[in-house]
Parts: C-alpha cells; sequence; structure tokens
C-alpha cells in the first residue's frame, strides 16, 4: 500500500464568510484547527486607526497582502474573512487563489434564516464604533451569499455550514462538497441550507 506523504497534502486556505450581523469571528474559530487564525482586513484597519494613522486603509491593505503572501511563501494553512456577498469578493478570493493555486478552499460559512438578527446587530456594532451598514446593503448581501457560492461552488472544495440564532451557534453541515462526501449533516437542516443546497440532504 502506498503512504501518503506530508508533501502530498495540500495546503488549506480557510475563507471565513458571513453576512453583516451574522456571528462574530470567534464564533467560527472553534471550526478550524488552532493553529489557523484568519485575517481580518476590518481589524487590522482598526488597529491603524487606533494609532492614528491617516492612511490607515492603505496600510491595512499592504498587511493584509504581505501576510498573504507571507502564509504562501511558507506552504501553511491560513485563513482570511470574507462577506463573499459581492462579485468582487468573489473576484479577491480568485486573486488570492491565483498565488496560491496548489491550495484547497474550504468555506465556513456562518448564516441565518433571521433577517432582523442581522439588522439589530450589525446596529448594535455600529454604535460600538463599527461600520456602519445600512439595512438595505445587508439584504442584499444575505441574498447574494448564497447565490454566488452556488454560482462559485467549483473553485471550493470543502464547505462547512454553521446556523446562528439569537442564542445559539451550531453546525449543521460540513464535507467536501465536490464528492459528496459528508463528514456530518444535523438531523434538522436550516431553510437557507435546503432552499439553496438541496443536493446536501439527499
Amino acid at each position: 500500500m502506498e503512504t501518503i506523504s506530508a508533501s502530498k497534502i495540500p495546503p488549506i486556505l480557510y475563507i471565513v464568510a458571513r453576512p453583516p450581523g451574522v456571528g462574530k469571528s470567534t464564533d467560527a474559530q472553534e471550526f478550524v484547527p488552532y493553529s489557523v487564525s484568519a485575517l481580518n482586513h476590518d481589524e487590522i484597519e482598526a488597529e491603524y486607526k487606533k494609532m492614528n494613522v491617516t492612511d490607515y486603509e492603505e496600510k491595512a491593505n499592504q498587511k493584509m497582502w504581505s501576510s498573504i503572501h507571507e502564509n504562501i511563501a511558507l506552504g501553511i494553512d491560513f485563513g482570511i474573512e470574507l462577506n463573499l456577498g459581492t462579485d468582487d469578493q468573489y473576484g479577491l478570493l480568485k486573486k488570492i487563489h491565483g498565488y496560491c493555486e496548489h491550495y484547497e478552499i474550504h468555506i465556513l460559512l456562518l448564516f441565518t434564516d433571521i433577517y432582523h438578527l442581522c439588522i439589530s446587530r450589525a446596529e448594535a456594532r455600529a454604535r460600538s464604533g463599527g461600520h456602519e451598514v445600512e439595512p438595505a446593503v445587508i439584504e442584499d448581501i444575505r441574498y447574494n451569499t448564497l447565490r454566488l457560492l452556488k454560482k462559485n461552488i467549483a473553485i471550493v472544495s470543502h464547505v462547512t455550514f454553521i446556523h446562528v440564532t439569537y442564542n445559539s451557534v451550531e453546525l449543521v453541515c460540513s464535507g467536501y462538497y465536490p464528492t459528496g462526501k459528508h463528514e456530518f449533516i444535523h438531523d434538522v437542516l436550516p431553510n437557507w441550507v435546503t432552499a439553496n443546497f438541496p443536493e446536501i440532504a439527499i
């Protein structure tokens, strides 16, 4: 029997995706290996703002890309937080993957059927000093997150779906999407999964 060497195991690019108001960065962390941390542009930008850096957005972009290239050069698993609710976000993902085509893309999607949960949490974040996002923009991103994931599913190796409610964050599905090999499927799937990915429940 042939032994699979570590060199044959592709490194993983974890994409932590969630519309505004759905979960926190820490909610997804338990579903990725402990050694992997996800780069978050908003958090990097906020750090530069605290330091009163005038061109904080440009500095955040530079640091983000520097970290991405460093991880790729080392050939290690790493993660990035994206909302994946616009074509531009997928353009960015494809640009990143273009630098590391040997990486598998694993998407961890936090989502909810509760629209008002997104609105109330996004408003609370804005009141605490975070980015303010208009309700119409949130609804647009929520709709496009699922539509665009289906459209771009061919570039994805593995999906993890995490259902968010007012008082819980729960894993509902995990598996290698192209092969249909499921690692876990919850007995009761939320509507956003069954309506958009009915093949998962088969």
